[in-house]
């Protein structure tokens, strides 16, 4: 699994081998906030695509677009932009 990097305000957003999208503060690496994902994969064999505008990070989680607050971490939204795999 591969992701884009992000970094604004001070953090650092990232996802992990063990579906989660983290938050880190760039100057001492600790935890901010931790959210798990809806996909497994990712929508491009294994990769996300994160950015963050006007305090808010988006993500494209396999079949859906995630808005999170970038402060918080709180999901703020889900569209679902592309059917599963088993439909």
């Amino acid at each position: 699994m591969m992701t884009e990097l992000v970094v604004a305000n001070g953090l650092v957003y990232t996802t992990t081998p063990k579906n989660m999208l983290d938050a880190l503060n760039a100057h001492t690496g600790a935890l901010v906030w931790q959210r798990e994902l809806l996909s497994r994969n990712g929508p491009d064999a294994g990769r996300y695509y994160l950015s963050v505008v006007n305090g808010f990070l988006y993500i494209n989680d396999g079949p859906s677009l995630d808005a999170y607050n970038a402060v918080t971490g709180a999901l703020i939204w889900r569209r679902f932009i592309a059917p599963d795999e088993g439909m």
